[in-house]
C-alpha cells in the first residue's frame, strides 16, 4: 500500500507541510544550508543577548560582599571609617561589651528594634 501511495502522490505538492505522508528524514540535503545556519546563529545570538540582559540587571542590584571581607589590613574605626562592613578586633569588641553593660535598662529598651515584616537592607 505504501508503495502505491508514494508513486501516486505528486512530488512537488505540499513540500513545506508536515503530514502523515511526509518523510520523517526529509530535507537532509538542506539541513545545513546557509538559511538554516543563519537562523541557528540568530537564535544563538538572541539567547546570548537575553542572558546578558539578565546578568546586567542582576549586577545592578547586587553587591560583592567578598571584596569587603578580603581586605587583609587591620581596619579600625579611627583609621578607615569608610570601609563597610567593619570588623572589630578583640579589644574593640570588649570595649563595646563593657559600654553596653554600663547602659541603663531604659536606654537598652529604647534601642530595641521591633518589626512585623521581614527586614531587608537596601544599598
Amino acid at each position: 500500500m505504501g508503495i502505491c501511495l508514494s508513486c501516486l502522490r505528486p512530488r512537488d505538492a505540499y513540500v513545506d507541510e508536515y503530514n502523515e505522508t511526509s518523510s520523517l528524514l526529509r530535507n537532509q540535503h538542506n539541513l545545513y544550508s546557509n538559511d538554516y545556519l543563519q537562523e541557528e546563529e540568530l537564535l544563538k545570538q538572541q539567547r546570548q543577548q537575553e542572558l546578558n540582559t539578565i546578568v546586567n540587571e542582576l549586577s545592578d542590584n547586587l553587591i560583592d560582599v567578598s571584596s569587603f571581607l578580603n581586605n587583609t589590613s587591620n581596619n579600625s574605626v579611627t583609621n578607615t571609617p569608610n570601609f563597610y562592613p567593619y570588623e572589630y578586633n578583640t579589644t574593640e569588641k570588649l570595649k563595646v561589651l563593657n559600654d553596653v553593660e554600663e547602659l541603663t535598662a531604659a536606654v537598652k529598651d529604647s534601642c530595641k528594634i521591633s518589626f512585623n515584616e521581614p527586614l531587608y537592607l537596601k544599598f
